[in-house]
């Protein structure tokens, strides 16, 4: 009996145009590498920006009809929480599944970016140690304006990643908003920032210690400048361009060893489609295989 694929597949289509699919078909049908997009459609915990739930449902429909899908993605499915207390663990426990149980690439479509926290804990757990954590952001998310224990939202959670050890290191890139400065006595050792508004040549030179290391890849929509990306929750002017988040996306799929990833603050609206669509074509490019032309 010929293995199954995703051409064969008889369902609607999902993120990007991948099939939607079940735990028990991907258990005989993924590979290792596979990409398996799976969503989050309520905020966790959001302090900042536009609240945005529904974001990946609306990502899902913006991207499903775009014939996107490599013969090796797939489409979970978008999990079907009404507590966000109870998300974050679910979403670890989902991508760990993922990665333990085939060596998939989970890839978290989500709303708040407070999402990301169960997303490279999964990440961490699945692989077995704590990846570096690569972030496309126009904000740090390092909680400096928070008190103390209250970090577990969209604007301090990366700061409690790596006080908890769930990261080895984090790396920004892209922020840029004017309550963002990496001139602060409190800035972790093990947190490293690079400007966005560059080349993509220039960015990808600053990126280059990470060849060969273990990385998480997180997108917050609104790194890309708001030109190109009009609809999310925190827009800030002067973002990346469209073609260096992905040619910065391709370097880390070729360069790097990526357990994981995820989408978040995406701002369902009618403002633009095209956005959704190019995100979704950037973590196609996190995929070591990803075609080049």
């Amino acid at each position: 009996m010929p293995a199954k694929t995703a051409q064969s597949v008889s369902s609607p289509p999902g993120f990007g145009g991948a099939p939607l699919v079940g735990w028990h078909f991907l258990t005989e049908a993924a590979r290792t590498g596979d990409l398996v997009f799976f969503g989050c459609d309520i905020e966790i915990n959001r302090r900042y920006g536009i609240a945005n739930p529904g974001a990946a449902n609306f990502v899902r429909t913006g991207t499903a009809l775009t014939g996107m899908f490599l013969p090796d993605s797939y489409d979970l499915g978008i999990m079907t929480l009404t507590d966000p207390r109870n998300a974050v663990g679910e979403i670890a426990a989902t991508a760990a599944r993922i990665i333990v149980g085939f060596g998939g690439l989970p890839v978290l479509i989500a709303c708040d970016h407070t999402a990301s926290l169960g997303a490279i804990l999964g990440s961490s757990l699945g692989s077995g140690t704590a990846p570096i954590y690569v972030y496309f952001d126009a904000h740090f998310d390092l909680g400096r304006n928070c008190a103390p224990g209250d970090l577990l939202h969209n604007g301090g959670f990366v700061g409690e990643i790596l006080r908890q050890g769930w990261a080895s290191q984090a790396v920004n890139i892209g922020g840029r908003s004017k309550e963002t400065c990496i001139e602060y006595p409190d800035t972790p050792k093990n947190f490293y920032s690079i400007p966005g508004n560059g080349e993509a040549a220039a960015i990808i030179a600053r990126l280059a210690p990470l060849a060969g290391q273990k990385v998480h890849v997180s997108i917050d929509a609104d790194v890309l400048d708001p030109n190109v990306a009009p609809n999310v929750s925190c827009p800030e002017a002067d973002g990346m361009t469209a073609q260096a988040l992905l040619d910065c996306c391709r370097w880390i799929g070729r360069s790097c060893r990526v357990v994981g990833a995820d989408l978040s603050e995406v701002l369902p609206s009618t403002a633009s489609r095209q956005s959704e669509q190019f995100l979704i074509r950037c973590l196609h490019a996190l995929k070591r295989d990803y075609p080049r032309c």
